[in-house]
């Protein structure tokens, strides 16, 4: 890793699971679930799989609800979704009207 930035130490496999998925992306569309008791690391390595895919160019939409907002179902679209909505609507149909 580069200079300045935090290492994480000791997650060797959980850390090549992330290589890995990062790799099978290439193929097409999947799902990576990091799971685990609190206080574990998962927040390290989320971070890190962020990082990760930034670097090899992936775009990433990520956001982080807060426990108060979890009953919120759709609370943290706007966070995930707010700095593409203007790209993404661009190439979206407008409205129809079904009768």
């Amino acid at each position: 890793m580069a200079a300045g930035r935090d290492e994480v130490v000791g997650r060797k496999a959980e850390l090549s699971v992330l290589q890995s998925f990062l790799e099978d992306l290439l193929s097409g569309p999947a799902a990576l679930v990091v799971a685990g008791e609190a206080g574990v690391g998962k927040t390290t390595l989320w971070r890190d799989g962020l990082r990760t895919a930034r670097e090899r160019g992936y775009r990433v939409l990520a956001c982080q609800p807060v426990e108060s907002e979890a009953k919120l179902s759709f609370a943290a679209l706007g966070d995930l979704f707010g700095a593409v909505v203007e790209e993404a609507s661009a190439s979206l149909p407008g409205p129809r009207l079904v009768l």
